[in-house]
């Protein structure tokens, strides 16, 4: 494989055809950089006012930090901004000249309003393009923000002016091909059905069938609204992030649990999370043009009834992984095969780079869940799919039965294409020819 340095930033809005012509995908998508933050150039100064404020030049920290941010002090060429731990009203973090705005610690836009709505404080956190977000890594810590449910995050940059989410590292110059984990990610927590109920004898996908984002304590998701609304992420980075807080129990790059259909994924790049890139907890959420380099684990995980759609996606592994169960995508149930709503997703278009030599796979499905792929590239030195079916209760093998309306069942793993799957060999020794 390519050496992962020569690799060059992703452009964003050319997701659909690299997916579509990524034969040599290996060699030419990775990291969005090493510690050089690019900001563009302000827009004109309006005439002098009579007591004009001055504006920094390109690379100089701002004087000052906006009204509801604390001054953090100077962190490479910005003034670090500290939003609040807790956000309860309306907020917007403005795209301000030599600016970057910084999480210290956890933090929260609003207070869970559980599955049905109607309790808690509803807030709503708005980042204009080509902001800059980073973690405070010199804290103790674990730095991440939640968006609970009931709030909202409108996070819609541009092609030309993302808004990044990293670590205080990347703006120092402090980070390598190899840096990872350095930070927690974005979790979003929606009221959209769920399988993994916390409580005996509660039904999956009712309104209260809940359970808590994993890597968080108390940040709960789950619920019994479809369509729920978290917000937008689009045209955004999240790099370096992927924290392990305790065996089986990690923040990813993005984490979503219980998201709704009225959330909108897309443009959206995972670069090095030490964990998976993004994973699912159930909900009706949908995902286009979505890119995870790097990670050290899945690269897209999905789990406990999901049912959405993933389309035009590119994800290539770290060369050099550290988990031993890491897979370009898991699909799985949380170890109940016939847990209702049962897994349903589809993914089409998609080009995936598998560099672990210790998978016997580079897709893994089981728990009994359905999926669709439609359309897809696969280099790897191993085998594209590995099917488990853990249980033959309720008429026949999990993940392989036919369908059953009782059981929410689709019936068996579909893949109507030819799926190219390149060894990677062959793939060095055409592009050498």
């Amino acid at each position: 494989m390519a050496d992962f340095k020569r690799i060059s930033l992703i452009l964003m809005t050319s997701v659909a055809g690299a997916t579509l012509a990524a034969c040599d995908g290996a060699s030419s998508v990775a990291s969005p950089g090493e510690g050089v933050i690019v900001v563009p150039a302000p827009a004109p100064a309006p005439a002098p006012s009579p007591t004009p404020s001055p504006t920094p030049t390109p690379g100089t920290p701002a004087a000052s930090c906006p009204t509801g941010t604390t001054d953090a002090g100077i962190v490479g060429s910005f003034r670090g901004c500290r939003i609040p731990s807790l956000i309860t009203t309306a907020v917007t973090l403005q795209k301000l000249p030599g600016v970057a705005y910084e999480m210290n610690g956890r933090v929260d836009v609003g207070v869970d309003r559980g599955g049905a709505g109607t309790g808690g404080t509803a807030a709503s956190l708005t980042i204009q393009p080509g902001v800059i977000v980073y973690a405070n890594t010199t804290n103790a810590d674990n730095d991440f923000l939640v968006v609970n449910r009931g709030s909202t995050i409108n996070a819609e940059g541009t092609a030309s002016q993302p808004i990044i989410f990293t670590a205080q590292q990347n703006l120092t110059g402090g980070v390598t091909d190899e840096s990872q984990g350095l930070w927690g990610g974005i979790i979003l927590a929606g009221r959209a059905p769920i399988s993994n109920c916390n409580l005996a004898g509660v039904t999956g996908g009712a309104v209260n069938c809940e359970n808590v984002v994993e890597g968080t304590g108390n940040a709960l998701y789950g619920g019994a609204t479809a369509g729920d609304n978290s917000g937008v992420l689009r045209y955004v980075q999240v790099r370096y992030s992927g924290t392990v807080i305790s065996p089986n129990n990690e923040l990813q790059g993005i984490t979503t649990g219980g998201v709704g259909s009225g959330t909108r994924i897309e443009y959206v790049q995972i670069h090095n999370s030490s964990d998976d890139g993004i994973e699912i907890f159930g909900g009706t959420h949908n995902a286009r043009y979505l890119v995870v380099t790097g990670a050290d684990d899945d690269s897209i995980d999905t789990d406990v009834g999901w049912k959405g759609f993933i389309q035009f996606a590119i994800a290539i592994q770290k060369p050099s992984n550290t988990q031993s169960d890491n897979y370009v995508m898991e699909i799985d149930s949380n170890n109940n095969e016939d847990a209702l709503p049962r897994q349903n997703g589809r993914i089409a278009n998609f080009t995936f780079v598998h560099t672990s030599t210790g998978t016997n796979a580079g897709l893994r499905l089981r728990g009994g869940a359905d999926f669709t792929f439609v359309n897809g590239i696969f280099v790897s030195g191993r085998p594209c799919l590995n099917v488990v079916a853990g249980t033959t209760d309720n008429g026949g093998k999990s993940t392989i039965r036919a369908a059953n309306a009782a059981l929410d069942e689709a019936g068996p793993p579909r893949v109507p294409f030819q799926l190219l799957r390149l060894h990677r060999r062959a793939l060095h020794r055409n592009r050498a020819e």
